[in-house]
């Protein structure tokens, strides 16, 4: 699949979604001057697997790269911190949050009843072109499905994220979808320090099981939806290996 296939699924995916999230809590686009500029730079980083858990990240070599002052990266570093990604200690310095297994796993626990209540939403308020559209995501992540561990691609992470925010336009429900925008970028985060271990086998099962969320969307079962969703979610961490079983 081309760059330009994805971009023209994003461009269907309605323009409330992108306003929904652009305007999110904590968005960069929320902060002005250098604050904003590190931030939004800094979160994409650790939201793409650049930082990794764990990694130290000194202060003084942003400052150099930002071409800043050292009170403004240090402001954007401590909302960073207070969005979950950073630990910050005095005379220590800044690293990635190393979480444990069971930090994991409690998040995608409330991240997945997040989700499934937008699921549920969607499967009494959307429209049959949203769901058309919503199969033609799923068809193009199934395209492009890696079949080797550790070989997930942007293109598939990509996708997967605009599933889910298809799904939150079908809910009809921007301002909630606004104000839990920033639930994403903390997944997207967990994802990519957990891509290296995924096997074919688990994302095949994420795979069918968007597509049972799809047919429960489009027969108007909310109930049902809700808790596929539910499942797919809270099951991640489990089906990308990145906790015990």
């Amino acid at each position: 699949m081309s760059a330009v296939t994805i971009e023209v699924l994003r461009r269907n995916v309605s323009r409330q979604a992108k306003q929904e999230y652009a305007e999110a809590v904590n968005s960069p686009d929320n902060l002005g001057g250098k604050v904003g500029a590190v931030f939004e730079r800094m979160e994409n980083r650790l939201a793409s697997g650049t930082y990794r858990f764990g990694q130290e990240i000194v202060t003084a070599d942003l400052v150099k790269e930002f071409h800043a002052s050292r009170a403004p990266v240090t402001t954007a570093l401590n909302l960073l911190r207070a969005a979950g990604y950073l630990v910050i200690r005095a005379q220590v310095g800044v690293r990635v949050v190393s979480p444990s297994e069971a930090e994991v796993q409690d998040f995608f626990v409330l991240f997945g009843n997040l989700e499934s209540v937008f699921t549920g939403l969607a499967a009494q308020r959307c429209k049959d072109e949203q769901v058309q559209l919503l199969r033609n995501i799923q068809t193009e992540i199934e395209q492009n499905t890696p079949t080797v561990v550790g070989a997930v691609s942007r293109d598939f992470t990509a996708l997967v994220e605009l599933f889910h925010k298809q799904i939150r336009v079908m809910s009809a429900s921007p301002r909630l979808s606004t104000q839990t925008a920033q639930f994403w970028n903390v997944a997207e985060f967990y994802m990519w320090n957990m891509v290296d271990v995924v096997s074919p086998e688990g994302l095949a099962v994420g795979n069918r099981q968007r597509r049972a969320i799809i047919d429960h969307i489009a027969a108007g079962e909310s109930v049902l939806a809700q808790a596929l969703m539910n499942d797919h979610v809270t099951s991640k961490p489990l089906r990308f290996g990145a906790i015990g079983a």
